[in-house]
C-alpha cells in the first residue's frame, strides 16, 4: 500500500469564503508523497481554504489554512459599520468614524474585505498558515502554528521537509515535537536566516 491515505481538504475554491486553494496544494503534496515513496506512516495531512477550518487543519500532523490579513484604507473608510457583523471575533470597532482592526483578535478570515462596498478594507497579505503536531483520538491535541502567510510554493517546501523527517524517523509529527520541542522542529522545517 503506497502513499498516505489520510489527505483531507475542504471545498476550497468552490466555497465563497476560501482565501487560498487547498486542493491545489494537497494535489502537489500528494505528488511529493509519491516521489518520496512514503508508505502509510499513519500520519494525516489536511488543508482548508479559510479559518472556518472545514478541513480541520489543527487536528492533523500537518495542516494548512488559507488566511488574509486585512488593512484599513482610512481615506476610503466612512465608518458605515457593515464590517462589524461579519467579524466573528469582534476584532473590528468604529472609532472617530473609521474602522479599526484589533490584530490580536483578527483571525484573518477576510470577510471584512469581501463585505466592504467602498474598498476601504484591503488585503495587506495572504497565504497559508501551517499547523504541525495535531492529532485526533484519545490523545487529541491541536497543532501549533509555525508559519503564516506562506505562498503555495513555500507551503509545499515546508510539507516536503516535514514528510522527509517523518519518513526518516518513522513516527508522527506529535511524537517528533514531544522529542525535540516545537521551536527546534520549526527550525528543521523553516531554517532561519541567522
Amino acid at each position: 500500500d503506497k502513499g498516505i491515505d489520510n489527505l483531507q481538504s475542504c471545498f476550497g475554491d468552490y466555497c465563497t469564503e476560501s482565501n487560498m486553494n487547498p486542493q491545489s496544494l494537497l494535489k502537489r503534496i500528494e505528488r511529493k508523497i509519491e516521489e518520496l515513496d512514503l508508505n502509510n506512516l499513519n500520519i494525516r495531512v489536511s488543508a482548508t481554504g479559510c479559518p472556518n477550518s472545514c478541513g480541520i487543519a489543527q487536528l492533523n500532523d500537518i495542516g494548512f489554512m488559507g488566511i488574509i490579513e486585512p488593512e484599513i484604507d482610512t481615506a476610503k473608510c466612512n465608518g458605515c459599520a457593515l464590517c462589524l457583523p461579519v467579524c466573528k471575533t469582534k476584532a473590528i470597532k468604529i472609532k472617530d468614524g473609521v474602522a479599526i482592526i484589533d490584530k490580536e483578535e483578527c483571525k484573518y478570515c477576510g470577510q471584512c474585505i469581501v463585505i466592504c462596498p467602498f474598498d476601504a478594507i484591503i488585503e495587506k497579505k495572504k497565504g497559508f498558515a501551517i499547523f504541525v503536531g495535531g492529532q485526533e483520538g484519545e490523545d487529541t491535541r491541536l497543532g501549533q502554528v509555525i508559519a503564516e502567510f506562506l505562498s503555495e510554493e513555500e507551503a509545499l517546501q515546508v510539507a516536503e521537509r516535514c514528510l522527509g523527517i517523518v519518513k526518516d524517523k518513522k513516527v508522527n509529527v506529535a511524537t517528533i515535537i514531544d522529542e525535540v520541542g516545537v521551536e527546534e522542529f520549526k527550525e528543521m522545517l523553516i531554517p532561519s536566516t541567522k
